[in-house]
């Protein structure tokens, strides 16, 4: 082979879109990853599953990314790409030919920074036929959770929040995308707990981002222990109101806002907005 043959065999290495978050992940640092699936076929029955099988795909800087060896485009072959992200979670992935992603025993108990924006993204029907038109493949990730924010605020003062706790949340499940029911939740429910919020006039975010599987809001009940200056703490618990949204869907944001009061403590009426989506960035992986 010549050394210009073997520059074009680069120049047709297979590149890929990074996920982008204008969500709860915002930008990318060393270590980040996704795992990708490729499959391509000459368009009769023959189907290859050694382009990419469960593939984990690391930026270096939050820019640059890269996956052990490298892919090339083969001369009218149809392609479709699969991925899931982030590549390293305590959970087990998978995928088939057709595209049917599995996600086993996924755990959503982190909070805040360290809670898990799990997405997935596809790109199908791909067909190289022209070396000089091929362009990276772009992908899209879509948000497989809900986002929900509990936020306080208080009445006649500053509020001192030594303990919350969130209970009735389930945080563990299982995807399929095959599946009509999608999520599998564990029978098992999760408690959140935050220590020492001080809240007033302006609201405050007692857990940070809550991350969670979609499901139905049945009787989570939020506990909270609180004081006003040096007073006694007082303990007081409400339940998450469901007379206008009775459980939580994919893709998007809910806010509760609890208000505090030296005798009692509210929700207010939850709100409910997009969830933005990701973004394909295109990355060249080399």
């Amino acid at each position: 082979v010549t050394d210009s043959l073997q520059d074009d065999a680069h120049d047709n290495a297979i590149a890929f879109g990074t996920p982008q978050t204008k969500a709860a992940k915002e930008d990318f640092a060393t270590g980040d990853a996704f795992t990708v699936w490729g499959w391509r076929s000459n368009g009769g029955t023959d189907i290859s599953t050694d382009v990419f099988t469960g593939e984990t795909v690391t930026s270096s800087d939050g820019s640059n990314w890269s996956y052990t060896g490298v892919r090339y485009w083969v001369l009218g072959e149809t392609y479709n790409f699969y991925a899931v992200y982030p590549a390293n979670n305590n959970a087990t992935y998978g995928c088939d030919e057709n595209g049917n992603i599995t996600i086993t025993n996924f755990n959503a108990s982190a909070t805040g920074a360290d809670a898990v924006d799990l997405m997935t993204a596809e790109a199908r029907d791909i067909k190289y036929d022209n070396a000089d038109e091929i362009q990276p493949v772009g992908l899209t990730f879509n948000h497989l959770l809900a986002k929900v924010n509990i936020v306080a605020q208080s009445e006649g003062g500053t509020a001192n929040i030594s303990n919350v706790q969130l209970t009735g949340i389930k945080a563990r499940g299982s995807y399929d995308s095959s599946s009509n029911s999608v999520w599998t939740l564990n029978d098992n429910s999760h408690t959140f707990t935050a220590y020492n919020v001080s809240a007033n006039q302006i609201t405050t975010d007692l857990f940070g981002d809550l991350l969670l599987p979609p499901q139905e809001i049945n009787g989570s009940t939020l506990s909270i222990t609180y004081s006003y200056g040096g007073g006694t703490p007082e303990t007081r618990t409400a339940t998450l109101p469901t007379n206008t949204i009775t459980q939580w869907e994919a893709g998007l944001s809910y806010t509760y806002t609890l208000t505090l009061t030296s005798d009692y403590i509210t929700f207010g009426v939850p709100t409910v907005n997009e969830w933005g989506e990701a973004s394909g960035g295109i990355i060249i992986v080399d």
